[in-house]
């Protein structure tokens, strides 16, 4: 895959050269796929591909670019190639042991925001914190409001826990305000009442669901954080358990999967909650369970 002399050096011929390509490859959004992949190399801004496209890109950088093809064309997530996404804003460190967020987790970020109105004195329980990128958006965001906040962050994997604490440093998050732990959630037997938040997004896709998914997600991103293995519900479960047994309350943000909505509220209703709300992503899908307890 070697571009020919004067043909794919400028930066616009070379966008023309990796969409088409990623086109015939099959890979989706093939035009921004090579926007993407070019401002990333180039650290610049897409819109600035096009105020320079005239400009002459070294064989180093051409060179460099034809691999990164390469491996997007084995479906290779551009994430984890580029080794960082944006998320609510953003920019997160990413590698193939940590799960890649998606624009529908913003969801649960606004929704928070918004829920905190008129609060101070915040005090969140992060379950499955991944590459840490909603504990980072919600930490900077609070900071902007000029809230008191604490988030303790936990996950199973010591490869996500290492990622967080990088993305929470590397966005210039007061250490003072989190804490990131390694803590098997399914173990444990009780909730700390220190908190009055909880935010998640758990692996909830039913294993038979999981099976279906692309190559790119199956063949590369860790299973752990996408299916609990079984029928996606088991973090639900457990939350629903200890919360079942609190004297205190909290307020839960979760992700969900549209396909386990009706599951989760037989559950709701099964352990007796009342104020509890579903709400959709910008897709109109089912993204999002508030309950209040």
């Amino acid at each position: 895959m070697k571009s020919d002399k004067n043909e794919k050096d400028k930066v616009i011929d070379f966008l023309k050269y990796a969409a088409e390509l990623l086109q015939k490859g099959k890979i989706s959004d093939p035009k921004l796929n090579a926007e993407l992949i070019l401002s990333g190399i180039l650290s610049c801004k897409r819109f600035d591909l096009y105020i320079n496209k005239d400009l002459i890109l070294g064989r180093e950088y051409i060179n460099k670019l034809e691999g990164i093809l390469e491996r997007r064309l084995r479906s290779e997530p551009l994430q984890y190639i580029l080794e960082k996404t944006c998320f609510y804003g953003y920019d997160i460190l990413l590698n193939d042991k940590v799960f890649i967020p998606r624009q529908d987790t913003e969801l649960i970020v606004e929704l928070f925001l918004s829920d905190i109105k008129g609060k101070d004195d915040i005090k969140i329980y992060e379950v499955g914190t991944g590459s840490g990128c909603i504990s980072v958006a919600v930490a900077k965001e609070l900071e902007k409001l000029q809230k008191k906040y604490y988030i303790k962050a936990i996950d199973v994997s010591d490869d996500s826990i290492k990622t967080a604490k990088i993305n929470m440093k590397n966005n210039n998050v007061n250490e003072k305000n989190y804490d990131i732990e390694k803590i098997d959630f399914l173990k444990l037997t009780s909730l700390d009442n220190f908190f009055n938040f909880i935010i998640s997004n758990p692996p909830y896709v039913p294993f038979d669901e999981y099976l279906f998914l692309d190559d790119e997600v199956k063949r590369y991103e860790p299973l752990y954080s996408i299916t609990d293995k079984k029928d996606g519900l088991s973090f639900y479960i457990k939350i629903f358990e200890l919360l079942f047994d609190c004297q205190y309350n909290f307020i839960l943000f979760l992700e969900i999967g549209e396909s386990i909505k009706a599951k989760i509220e037989s559950l709701v209703k099964y352990y007796g909650f009342k104020n509890y709300n579903f709400f959709k992503d910008c897709n109109n899908k089912f993204r999002v369970f508030k309950l209040e307890v």
